[in-house]
Order: C-alpha cells, then structure tokens, then sequence
C-alpha cells in the first residue's frame, strides 16, 4: 500500500512542478524576430519565414498556447487526488491494524464472526476503492506526460523553426487575417 502512494505522491511532485512552468510559457509561443525593411524588396532565406512558414508558425503558436492551457488544467486535481489517495491509505492502514490485532477466536460466536465479516467486507470495499482510484490517477498522470511530451517537442520544433526568425510586416498581416 505505501509502496504505490509513494509513488502517487512522487508523481503529484513531479506534476505539480511542471503545472507552474507551462503557466509562464504563453508568453514563450510568439514570434519573436523582427519585421524586415521592405524597401530593399523581399527575399526569402534560413532567418526570413515564408508567408507560408509564418502561418504554420502562427497556428503552431495557438497550439502550444492550448496544449499550455490543457496542462495546466490537466494538473490542477492532481493535490486533491493525492491527498484523498493518501486519506484512503491511512484508513486501509487502520482497518488492517485492527484486523491483525481483533482476530475472532471463538468459532462458535456466530455475532462475534459476522461483526468480523462486515469489517473484514468494509476493509475488502475500501481497499477495491483505492485501487480503482490510484488507477484512475495513474490514468490521468499518464495523459499528463504524454502532453508534456508533445508539448516539449512542439514548443522545440516551434522555437527552432519559428521563434527567432525574421518576417515581413506584409507577410505577417496577411497570415493573421488569414488565419482567423
């Protein structure tokens, strides 16, 4: 039992800490190259996005923006979970202590069993419900990295092809009309 909360609660950690840096990013998915002087006319080379690089860009943009937004909502349950993982923890604790120290030891005190039973069930259910919610949070933490990684290569590939790179102002106007 506390072999998996604690790795539910490294998990939550882990979590946590990413659900903070994803939040000050936003500001990190815009362009931020510079406009180029069109009186020497137009020319397209590495550092000067194309109309149509600059509107993949642009939506590439919107995407971390949303994949940003979606993990941070992803993360926010994630200290509640835990800590009723952990409540459900201490009680399954409980209940076995008692159990393991009121053992029935008369057969024949048909009340006395049946006062065991139900406990003994009552320990079966909470246990049955720990783990179908430690599932369920293993489940979600899951989706949580497999979007922080998509996220991690997207906001790469964003700032390797995008971030830095130069554009015209035309160029830009026409992307953002374009693409709304």
């Amino acid at each position: 039992m506390k072999k998996h909360l604690g790795f539910s609660i490294l998990l939550g950690l882990i979590t946590a800490s990413f659900s903070n840096s994803y939040a000050a990013e936003l500001k990190e998915h815009s362009l931020r190259g510079f406009p180029k002087d069109l009186s020497l006319g137009k020319t397209y080379d590495e550092n000067t996005l194309s109309p149509a690089q600059l509107k993949n860009c642009l939506q590439m943009s919107r995407k971390l923006d949303l994949l940003s937004n979606i993990l941070n909502s992803q993360s926010e349950g994630f200290a509640s979970k835990l800590a009723e993982l952990n409540e459900l923890s201490n009680n399954i604790d409980e209940s076995q202590a008692y159990l393991d120290q009121n053992p029935t030891k008369e057969v024949n005190d048909d009340a006395a069993m049946a006062q065991r039973n139900a406990r003994v069930r009552a320990h079966n259910e909470l246990v049955d419900l720990y783990n179908t919610k430690t599932a369920a949070y293993e489940k979600e933490t899951q989706g949580y990295r497999d979007n922080t990684t998509r996220y991690e290569e997207m906001r790469s590939e964003f700032t390797e092809n995008c971030a830095t790179k130069n554009y015209y102002s035309d160029d830009m106007d026409a992307a953002v009309l374009e693409s709304k």
